[in-house]
């Protein structure tokens, strides 16, 4: 672990250090134009930009039969998004439900909740997120965009994404030009950040990119001390002009903020819990992770490209800390426990295949892409389980040290993935305006669990299947209507961990309907979206009624809902951008064991699924050096049980920020997140139990850009 003042001193090098190409010798014969950057983002749903997403047939968001977002990592960085959790949560339907259990990625889409169901890839490959571990990528910085798929993602990417799938593509290598930035921010709660950018051709065939990041910062609790670093760096080599390899090698390193929440006292934030960390005084949470992937992208013909993709994941997990605060009236003071003590290691390695095609079809214009992946998967669990527990005052004055780590500390368990998938998509055009989309995926999973306590060894193989088909119509150019319907699967847990019990259990299965409309408008300064869906889930564990200690496979959850989004220049330099969601989710058949006795739930709410959620962003580029924004985000109520009888109040959140372009290329930037500085709870650990965000912020940055 880094040191508090080395951290700093990084994130201040990091800013500072002057930039420079790695070599001077341009690609022969290029033209760089030189430009000003003013900082603004045009055309914020880029629906005519092809999505690696939604499809692998290289199809725009506007020809595609699904709801695809596509955030430029340009627009996180203006807004002064600091993680991608919080920038997809402006994404249209998306709410952010991150906590340390989840390693800070957990969002939910359309009444689905968890890093199972709404799935993080990382430039189009799956990484198995066993209990959280995998917790990369997480800067915006080193990001070229974000694309967000809403609903079922199986037929894409394999078992789990039921409610949707965020997909982070990284900055590569600029064969053609130069471009370089360094950007320096310091902020409120002694909040210091660095970070540079530089990328370019070495010669005329080989280019590079090198990005690197770093913060620290106080965090807004007491002892809420959080540090990070992310370093991804990339060459590129073009062989011939059909042919290309490229060589990346990311690494992030977190220390998040160490904190879970306050206990609630009668059922409400108590001011006296504001600000304060109830955690041990030695607790300790750290993340790191490393990625590296050799990509190699073949044109042997005009109608032919072939992709091949081998990497490698290594992730590690500790923490260390006490997790469960609840008020005891009769004593005043706050119990806590649920000490934990653990340790994660995943180690993944796979190669992915795919050959795209574009041709005719008894006459018809006909895309098609077929293609099979393979991983290997290893996750070591440690955790000693203590049993301790701890009285402490509202200031947890005297915090404690660790209760129950020491030599009782051991591997629990050894869980080792075998995988493999075979994929199958196409398009074909009956019309000039009328095409069909669909896809089928099968994988074969193999997960073999070593209990290194009780000595046994469990085993489970399974083969779960998966389709769709779609239809677009085009009404006219830049107009489309769609429909789809979508199969998937999702594992009782992380498939790479799956637990000696959910062994026993077939993976449970869902089901998409969706209808919408895409359009642009005003020459394609305006653009909007309008989707209608439902989604059942079915195969949940629920309790035998005439034995709750065992489990039945029959439950169900739904969801059905209406997503919308617009963005529109208008004149003088506005910009506007809005997203909105109403969803209806409940559980149609689960209960649960309640003093022994198995309870319905049914017609429930899941917890931390809000009814309605929006956004909106104001941005007024006022001349060549000055803009303005303002940014709304709306969060409705949500339950916190799944007895609905605890209601974690919705929120409203006002961010601005200004920019100063007062030199070529160089830019200061003045934020304020939370402008009100209102209270609201983001995730509802429990019924007694929650975490409220940040209070208002300020930071100011200057980011140089230059050749």
């Amino acid at each position: 672990m880094l040191a508090s003042t080395s951290r700093m001193a990084l994130a201040v090098a990091l800013a500072s250090l002057p930039v420079c190409a790695l070599a001077q010798t341009a690609r022969d014969n290029a033209t760089v134009e030189t430009v000003i950057v003013t900082g603004t983002v045009a055309a914020p749903l880029s629906l005519t930009t092809t999505s690696s997403t939604g499809s692998r047939l290289g199809l725009t968001p506007l020809e595609t039969p699904a709801s695809i977002q596509i955030i430029p990592g340009e627009l996180i960085r203006e807004r002064g998004d600091t993680d991608l959790t919080q920038a997809v949560a402006r994404a249209a339907g998306i709410t952010n439900t991150a906590s340390s259990g989840n390693g800070g990625t957990g969002l939910g889409a359309r009444g689905f909740t968890g890093v199972d169901s709404v799935k993080r890839i990382y430039d189009g490959i799956e990484m198995f997120a066993t209990n959280g571990t995998v917790t990369f990528p997480f800067d915006p910085w080193t990001v070229e965009r974000v694309e967000v798929l809403s609903g079922p993602a199986s037929v894409l990417y394999g078992t789990g994404a039921i409610g949707g799938l965020v997909n982070v593509v990284p900055r590569k290598p600029t064969p053609d030009h130069r471009e370089n930035s360094i950007r320096l921010t310091a902020g409120s709660f002694k909040t210091v950040r660095g970070a540079i950018d530089s990328s370019g051709p070495i010669t005329n065939k080989l280019s590079y990119r090198f990005d690197a990041s770093s913060s620290i910062s106080d965090g807004y609790v007491d002892r809420g001390d959080n540090s990070g670093v992310a370093i991804s760096a990339a060459l590129r080599y073009d062989v011939t002009p059909d042919l290309n390899v490229s060589l990346s090698v990311d690494f992030g390193d977190q220390q998040p903020m160490q904190w879970g929440g306050v206990p609630l006292v009668n059922f409400q934030i108590d001011p006296r819990t504001l600000g304060k960390n109830y955690g041990v005084l030695d607790r300790s949470l750290h993340y790191q992770d490393s990625w590296t992937q050799l990509k190699a992208e073949w044109k042997p013909r005009d109608w032919l490209t072939i992709t091949s993709d081998l990497y490698v994941l290594d992730g590690y997990r500790r923490y260390y800390n006490v997790n469960t605060y609840a008020y005891q009236p009769a004593t005043g003071l706050i119990l806590r426990s649920g000490y934990s003590d653990l340790m994660h290691r995943t180690q993944q390695y796979g190669w992915v295949n795919v050959a795209a095609m574009k041709g005719k079809v008894f006459g018809f214009d006909n895309d098609a892409a077929i293609g099979f992946n393979i991983n290997q998967n290893r996750f070591r669990f440690i955790n000693p389980r203590p049993s301790a527990t701890s009285l402490v005052d509202f200031d947890n004055s005297n915090p404690g040290m660790y209760l129950g780590s020491g030599p009782g500390t051991q591997a629990r368990f050894v869980s080792h993935l075998e995988q493999r998938g075979f994929f199958f998509e196409d398009r074909v055009k009956l019309t000039s305006r009328f095409s069909l989309v669909g896809g089928v995926r099968i994988d074969w999973y193999n997960v073999n669990r070593n209990d290194l306590i009780a000595k046994v060894i469990s085993e489970k193989s399974f083969s779960p299947s998966s389709w769709r088909i779609g239809g677009v119509y085009e009404i006219r150019d830049g107009l489309v209507v769609y429909a789809q319907y979508a199969t998937a699967t999702d594992a009782l847990s992380s498939v790479a961990s799956l637990t000696p019990a959910n062994m026993a259990f077939d993976p449970t299965q869902g089901r998409q309907t969706e209808v919408g409309a895409k359009g642009s408008m005003l020459g394609g300064r305006a653009e909007w979206t309008l989707a209608a869906y439902q989604i059942t889930k079915k195969n949940l564990l629920i309790p035998d009624q005439l034995n709750p200690g065992l489990s039945l496979q029959v439950g169900q959850q739904s969801s059905k809902g209406l997503e919308a989004s617009v963005a529109f220049t208008l004149g003088h330099g506005f910009r506007v951008e809005a997203n909105g969601t109403i969803l209806d989710a409940q559980f149609d058949d689960f209960r649960e064991v309640v003093a022994g006795v198995a309870v319905s739930r049914a017609g429930n709410t899941p917890t931390n699924v809000p009814k309605k959620a929006a956004n909106l962003w104001l941005t007024w580029d006022i001349d060549q050096k000055w803009q303005t924004r303002v940014g709304l985000r709306y969060v409705g109520n949500r339950f916190s049980n799944t007895t609905n009888t605890r209601l974690a109040p919705g929120y409203t959140v006002l961010d601005a920020g200004v920019r100063w372009n007062f030199a070529r290329r160089h830019t200061l930037d003045l934020r304020v997140s939370n402008l009100t500085d209102e209270l609201y709870i983001y995730t509802a650990n429990s019924d007694t139990q929650w975490r409220f965000a940040q209070p208002r912020a300020f930071e100011i940055s200057w980011t140089a850009k230059f050749n």
